[in-house]
């Protein structure tokens, strides 16, 4: 086998793409699901960005206020962009779920994996679901004073934030239940993702983890600084 393709960052066979992403167990032996920048970045090439779209058809639109909302609106998703990595990085990494490529999980060689998986989705299903509820209503009460939070200058927190977050929510919770439905999963041991588990969980650093577990996946140890 060879290395690129056991460590799995990006799988090709033929024409066919395959996402990778890794079932990692951490403290309290909570799993965590990340995706490399790369199956990310596959996942988001095959999929429709709705907002962005949204967006270029405002600032196209003849009507010189609509234009102009669609500048505006272009600023706060830009600036929201930013900090949404900060915010929940699983939850990037289940949004890009709504992709249309066959999963390759690799895990640490548990007969489990599938079910823990699962519950994994499940549970973010769930929380997206409520957080999509909460954030529907913040919205609801931010239209409400849309004429006054609108002339505010520079990004615009207070309006748009709620927005772009139920946005999230609902591709998160779509991504999730995407997932569950994919027939075209397969699920892949990676023994050394055992060892990495077992430091993780001692509490050793990540960045340290992953070189001594020879885990060399682009930005994992990083990912796994923010989640442990």
């Amino acid at each position: 086998m060879e290395p690129s393709r056991e460590i799995g960052e990006v799988v090709t066979d033929g024409v066919t793409e395959s996402v990778a992403l890794y079932l990692i167990r951490v403290r309290r032996y909570r799993s965590m699901l990340f995706l490399p920048p790369e199956s990310i970045e596959i996942c988001v090439a095959g999929k429709r960005d709705h907002v962005r779209g949204l967006i270029r058809k405002m600032m196209l639109n003849k009507f010189r206020i609509v234009r102009w909302f669609g500048r505006v609106t272009r600023v706060a998703h830009r600036f929201y962009q930013r900090l949404e990595d900060r915010i929940d990085p699983l939850e990037r990494m289940i949004k890009a779920l709504n992709g249309p490529y066959p999963l390759r999980v690799f895990h640490a060689g548990r007969n489990s994996a599938q079910s823990e998986f699962r519950d994994l989705l499940r549970a973010q299903m769930v929380k997206h679901l409520v957080w999509l509820m909460i954030d529907g209503g913040i919205s609801v009460v931010a239209l409400m004073f849309f004429w006054v939070l609108v002339p505010i200058p520079g990004p615009n927190i207070f309006l748009y934030y709620p927005a772009l977050r139920l946005v999230s929510h609902y591709t998160a919770m779509s991504g999730a239940r995407k997932a569950l439905g994919n027939l075209e999963i397969s699920f892949v041991e990676l023994p050394r993702l055992e060892q990495l588990e077992l430091s993780l969980r001692a509490g050793e650093p990540a960045r340290s983890v992953c070189a001594s577990a020879g885990v060399d996946v682009n930005g994992l140890d990083a990912f796994l600084e923010r989640m442990t």
